[in-house]
């Protein structure tokens, strides 16, 4: 059976402050999702990651780098890690950790996030929030693309549905 890809992640998390990440994508071990199959087809994928300790949902293309440490306090669909709190490193943009952490002071202390798959009826939140204002720009003209090129599928569809019952 083909893997499939990740649909949840959570753990204890603390981000590193030291690299830079591009905006809208997200950065963990590769240790936090044991099946090799299960990375790829999860690299590069749109997530929704929230914290339980508060805080706004953000949305990021989640990527994994070897040399980040995973720790131990978090748990994957595929296997669940002991009960030690030791938190995993985390890169994400400064916007984002800090909706994540709900804008608190003490912007260095580990949260325990989950990251779920996002689902299709997340894309529109996802075109208006996306940290880049290029990329945010870009979708929201997308969505709007599509909008307007339903619209004469409709109206012609009622023509059609119109004529065949009159």
């Amino acid at each position: 059976m083909a893997s499939q890809q990740v649909d949840r992640i959570s753990g204890r998390f603390r981000r590193v402050a030291t690299r830079e990440y591009a905006e809208g994508a997200i950065v963990i071990s590769h240790r936090w999702v044991d099946d090799k199959q299960g990375r790829r087809r999860s690299t590069g994928r749109w997530y929704r990651i929230v914290s339980t300790e508060g805080g706004r949902a953000i949305f990021r293309v989640l990527t994994f780098d070897p040399t980040l440490v995973r720790g131990a306090g978090g748990k994957t669909e595929q296997a669940e890690a002991p009960g030690d709190e030791e938190a995993g490193e985390l890169g994400v943009d400064w916007s984002g950790w800090l909706a994540l952490i709900d804008y608190a002071d003490d912007t260095t202390a580990p949260r325990t996030l989950d990251l779920t798959r996002a689902r299709w009826w997340h894309f529109p939140r996802i075109a208006i929030t996306h940290p880049n204002p290029v990329s945010r720009v870009a979708l929201q003209v997308s969505a709007v693309a599509f909008v307007l090129g339903a619209i004469p599928f409709l109206v012609s569809l009622v023509g059609w549905i119109a004529g065949a019952v009159g």
